[in-house]
């Protein structure tokens, strides 16, 4: 490891984020090929950038068997000062996000839910967040909008992120899936549901609040 700005190695490239952000999350050794398959990168990208965090200190490589293993060395003071705590940091931000937006809804909300490239994870630095809230009647609707400006100001400047926003009455969502309107089947097939009755519930009529976690 470099004395000299030692994060210019560790974060040098993409692929090394998306290992370190893996191997954080494991106390469990695990094998290039799994580590690959974790962070959606070639066996031999994983590989070539485990070895080259081994060399730099971060990363302790287990020889045997058929296979290597790799692990986080959690005594390197970068890993435990650094690392470990900016990822930590990075999940909790995710966390943050959403409660803004469930804090400024979820009095007028049935349901709160994610969807488009963010619920699948395959966003990326131009995708906006996709939120879809549900609400039981038009005076609720009404009480949505008037918060929408200050919710989307809000969480703009805080992350940077951009959010549009679906708003329906529970009518309106029942009316979209019996047309079988692409967009609300969409929703159905990949949102993942941050506050309130589940899709199922509304369906069904029988929607009562509920938080999730997230």
């Amino acid at each position: 490891m470099t004395v000299n700005n030692p994060l210019d190695v560790i974060f040098s490239n993409g692929s090394i984020v998306r290992i370190l952000r893996q191997l954080t999350q494991t106390m469990v050794p695990v094998t290039g090929r799994e580590c690959a398959r974790r962070s959606k990168l070639s066996q031999r990208t994983a590989v070539e950038n485990l070895n080259g965090l081994e060399t730099a200190g971060i990363v302790i490589k287990i020889f045997g068997g058929r296979d290597h293993l790799f692990s986080l060395n959690r005594e390197n003071l970068i890993v435990k000062d650094v690392i470990i705590p900016i990822f930590e940091k990075e999940r909790k931000l995710k966390r943050d996000l959403y409660k803004i937006i469930v804090d400024n809804y979820k009095d007028s909300a049935t349901s709160i839910l994610v969807f488009g490239s963010v619920a699948r994870g395959e966003d990326n630095i131009e995708s906006d967040l996709d939120i879809c809230i549900i609400v039981p009647d038009e005076s609720k609707k009404r009480t949505v909008e008037k918060r929408t400006l200050y919710t989307l100001l809000e969480v703009k400047q805080k992350f940077g992120v951009t959010v549009s926003n679906i708003l329906l009455t529970e009518k309106e969502f029942k009316a979209g899936l019996e047309k079988n309107i692409e967009l609300y089947q969409n929703i159905i097939t990949e949102s993942k549901l941050l506050f309130g009755a589940s899709l199922k519930e509304i369906i069904h009529g029988e929607a009562h609040a509920h938080e999730k976690s997230f």
